[in-house]
């Protein structure tokens, strides 16, 4: 303690704990001239030090937080790395399945023409194949056909109307009532199917007299135009387009000898229409004519699947239309 020159010092301690009182008098004892306090119990330095362990604490907390953000990142894509692979694999696997539809349309696998069974009756739908196994990968095959073709000859018929069950190559996609269809150019009116024996029941021919049908004639669905159609127009008004069966979703119909191609069909429309497809005229169409799919086309729907640890399964699908 630094006192002043002439001045003593005493120092008186108090009990316990705290500042000790340094007291400055003069050598006569005359009065105190000032007070002078210092905390000598709180050790040197203790303030930064403190200061110090904050920063740390504070310091740790961030690096933490930072670093769980970097490993939920990189967490965050490589679970999205994985599912895009898996998902390119569905794909694949499921344009497998396009590639096998294809190879059977162009050519059957037990060496008959393509478009045929063993019986050589052209029309056939192609076969659905169930979970194929790629390696990596599986894929569902589905296929639907516009027409079909007679398994069994009609013969010629003079008078009235008869009824008559027909045997066709498949009667898949068909409506289960109120069908109508073409043979050649005979219109016939059937009730009902049975898939599992390929008929078509309940079928009525016209009265009048009506030709034969051989083995292999085609089969195939017939609606009318509703309202005159003139050679531009890209939407076709029809009776009843029977959605999801015989006319295809996207596909090729027929209009006395114009083909058109159909992008979108509604129950009794198609629309978004490119007339005079593949090489024909396009002209002008009557009310009520018919109208039919054309027969050498199908629609392949391939479904690829891949197991995954995670997710269970990443699927992918593709649909093609195509053309003979």
């Amino acid at each position: 303690m630094d006192c002043q020159r002439g001045i003593s010092c005493e120092v008186s301690r108090r009990k316990g704990r705290g500042p000790r009182a340094v007291r400055a008098v003069d050598r006569r004892g005359r009065g105190v001239r000032r007070d002078i306090y210092q905390f000598i119990n709180v050790p040197l330095g203790l303030g930064e030090r403190g200061g110090s362990i904050i920063a740390a604490v504070f310091l740790i907390v961030v690096i933490g937080f930072l670093g769980a953000i970097v490993v939920s990142l990189v967490s965050t894509q490589s679970f999205q790395s994985v599912g895009e692979l898996n998902s390119t694999q569905a794909f694949y696997a499921a344009d497998g399945g396009i590639e096998r539809g294809m190879r059977y349309v162009a050519s059957n696998e037990d060496g008959t023409p393509s478009w045929s069974d063993n019986a050589g009756i052209t029309g056939i739908e192609l076969p659905n194949l169930a979970s194929v196994d790629l390696g990596t990968g599986t894929f569902t095959l589905t296929s639907r056909y516009p027409t079909t073709v007679l398994r069994t000859a009609l013969p010629a018929k003079v008078g009235g109307p008869v009824v008559v069950t027909l045997d066709v190559a498949t009667a898949l996609d068909f409506p289960t009532a109120g069908i109508r269809i073409e043979v050649g150019t005979e219109a016939i009116d059937c009730t009902g199917k049975n898939e599992a024996t390929r008929q078509l029941t309940g079928c009525t021919r016209p009265g009048g007299n009506q030709p034969a049908h051989p083995v292999g004639e085609v089969v195939r669905p017939v609606t009318r135009t509703n309202g005159v159609v003139n050679d531009t127009q890209t939407t076709i008004n029809v009776d009843n387009t029977w959605p999801n069966d015989k006319f295809l979703d996207i596909g090729v119909i027929m209009i006395d000898s114009e083909q058109i191609f159909c992008r979108v069909k509604t129950t009794t429309s198609f629309s978004n229409c490119q007339r005079g497809f593949n090489g024909t005229t396009a002209a002008n169409h009557g009310n009520n004519q018919p109208v039919y799919p054309y027969t050498n086309q199908a629609t392949l729907v391939s479904t690829g699947n891949r197991a995954t640890l995670l997710s269970g399964v990443a699927q992918r699908v593709v649909q093609v239309t195509i053309f003979q």
